[in-house]
C-alpha cells in the first residue's frame, strides 16, 4: 500500500509570499519549490550525520592503518591532508 503525501498549510507574510512566488517561477510552482527545499535540507542533514559518523570512526585510525589503506587502495586512497 502506497503512502499518501501529507499536506501542510503555512501562513506567510505578503512579502515572503511574493518572494516565494518569484523564486519558484509562479504561483502554481510554490509548493514544489518548498518541497524541494525541504528535501534538500533533509539530504544535507543526512550527509552531516554520515560525515560525523565517518569522522568518529576515522579518529581511531593509526598511522599503520592509514599505511595499510594506502597499500590496498593505492591511487584511490584519499589520504587526510595534515597541512
Amino acid at each position: 500500500m502506497a503512502t499518501k503525501d501529507r499536506q501542510l498549510n503555512v501562513r506567510l507574510a505578503p512579502t515572503t509570499d511574493r518572494w516565494l512566488e518569484r523564486v519558484a517561477g509562479g504561483r502554481e510552482k510554490k509548493a514544489e519549490y518548498v518541497r524541494r527545499l525541504i528535501e534538500a535540507d533533509m539530504r544535507r542533514r543526512q550527509e552531516e550525520t554520515e560525515f560525523a559518523m565517518f569522522n568518529a570512526a576515522a579518529a581511531d585510525l593509526t598511522e599503520a592503518d592509514r599505511e595499510a589503506r594506502e597499500e590496498l587502495l593505492g591511487a584511490f586512497s584519499n589520504r587526510d591532508a595534515e597541512t
